[in-house]
């Protein structure tokens, strides 16, 4: 596995940080729009949409500190693949990745919210597609998804607080 210890040019490295800033100026703004988009949801039919907003919320919140906190530091030390890759899918977080990507932010920024949050969000995009479904659903009332959805919301503020600044 080839390792990329610097950019070939500077002008590499100028592109690399565009991008990067690009991106995580793009996911807060995202991030803010979803919050927002949320919090006018509602009446019935509409708390799944809430959760959905929520879960968007949560994963343009993980693309910023993708962004911001966690490649600027480690892009020089990857494999040319893993640059390529964090630079193209998952700087962006594909939802497939969510997972893997909240615990490597958590392990290497040393916050174990950032995970817990990302169990959370995906448990409210399971509740945007099966809704009350007993067979895939772990909600049963609307009060436990209320309540789950503050959580998650007290949650990414806290995170943005410490990471948006």
């Amino acid at each position: 596995m080839e390792v990329v210890r610097r950019p070939a040019t500077r002008r590499g490295e100028e592109a690399a940080e565009e991008t990067l800033q690009r991106v995580a100026e793009n996911a807060l703004a995202d991030y803010r729009r979803f919050l927002e988009e949320a919090a006018v949801e509602e009446g019935e039919g509409r708390l799944r949409n809430a959760a959905e907003k929520l879960y968007a919320a949560y994963k343009s919140l993980l693309a910023y500190i993708v962004a911001r906190h966690y490649l600027p530091a480690r892009l020089p030390q990857m494999s040319r693949e893993e640059a390529e890759w964090w630079l193209g899918r998952g700087i962006r977080v594909p939802s497939s990745k969510i997972r893997l990507v909240a615990e490597l932010l958590a392990e290497a920024l040393r916050d174990e919210e950032i995970s817990d949050a990302a169990a959370r969000a995906l448990d409210l995009h399971d509740f945007f597609y099966y809704g009350y479904d007993p067979d895939f659903s772990r909600f049963s009332t609307e009060l436990e998804v209320h309540r789950y959805m503050e959580s998650l919301l007290r949650r990414l503020k806290r995170l943005e607080k410490r990471y948006a600044h």
